[in-house]
């Protein structure tokens, strides 16, 4: 009976994400809807759209959208190790930071805290064990956990090899989206000579209502005003540059060539976080919605 009420509970959570997808992508009308933006956006050049345009257009997306990214930040490399030096039939090198990091409010800067209650978060990377140079980058965020996006046994919480991998949520996700939503074709990247760098980004804020809430409050404590306070968005945007901070003292990663990606909300998050941060140099948002 068990195993019947599993296969029913996954096959309509598959729909319920099917269906999702399907409202907001078949249905979507093509036709235009008046003015791309109102009042219209006017600039004589790329120079006087970042002097001025830019700092305009990012002041109504955090008064109006996501809320206001921390006024200073903070990053430091709390522990480093390398998790596999021969990695993905030896293209690549795996190797596992916990990064501290702390976003300030007013005057009170606040740490990151994990669900376990242990200090910043981890970030997990593999590089190309044969890049001709300092590798580009892929940073990722992703819904599936860290040892699913970057499968190598090494990575901290990931399952004994016996053990069953991902959970519920990755078999439906892979199911929906295809068999790289969760783990992306890494040899071929590393083929490519890219390296591939991952969070979980609910290690800095939870995906969910009631702890979400919790942490975006906690870590904007000098911030007063809840209308335009942080949202999950800008958090996660927020993560983002936290692990540029890391990953662009490494001499081994190009830190001109810094490529943000994320699936549904974590492509909302990833364009958020090139809005407001120049090291990101290109932005792969998959069904930003």
């Amino acid at each position: 009976m068990m195993p019947l009420l599993r296969s029913l509970a996954f096959i309509g959570a598959a729909a319920s994400l099917t269906g999702c997808v399907e409202a907001t992508l078949a249905w979507t009308s093509m036709k235009p809807r008046g003015p791309a933006a109102s009042p219209a956006l006017v600039y004589a050049n790329v120079g006087e759209w970042e002097s001025k345009g830019a700092a305009e257009a990012r002041e109504a997306l955090q008064s109006n959208v996501y809320g206001y990214f921390p006024e200073a930040s903070q990053s430091s490399i709390l522990e480093r190790r390398v998790v596999n030096p021969d990695a993905f039939n030896g293209k690549g090198v795996v190797e596992e930071y916990r990064v501290g990091a702390s976003a300030g409010f007013g005057d009170k800067p606040v740490a990151v805290t994990d669900g376990a209650g242990a200090d910043g978060f981890i970030l997990n990377i593999v590089l190309p064990k044969k890049a001709a140079g300092p590798a580009p980058v892929i940073l990722m965020e992703t819904f599936c956990p860290r040892w699913d996006t970057i499968p190598d046994p090494g990575v901290s919480g990931a399952p004994a090899p016996d053990e069953k991998r991902g959970g519920m949520m990755t078999n439906i996700a892979t199911f929906v989206f295809g068999r790289y939503i969760c783990s992306p074709p890494i040899e071929t990247i590393l083929d490519a000579g890219y390296a591939v760098a991952s969070i979980f980004p609910s290690e800095i804020v939870p995906d969910s209502d009631a702890e979400g809430l919790a942490a975006l409050r906690r870590l904007s404590e000098g911030y007063a005003d809840d209308e335009t306070r942080w949202g999950a968005i800008a958090a996660w945007a927020w993560g983002f540059s936290r692990v540029i901070d890391v990953l662009e003292q490494d001499e081994r990663l190009d830190k001109n060539a810094m490529i943000a990606f994320g699936h549904s909300r974590y492509a909302k998050a990833a364009l958020a976080a090139a809005a407001f941060d120049p090291r990101i140099d290109g932005v792969i948002a998959h069904q930003s919605g």
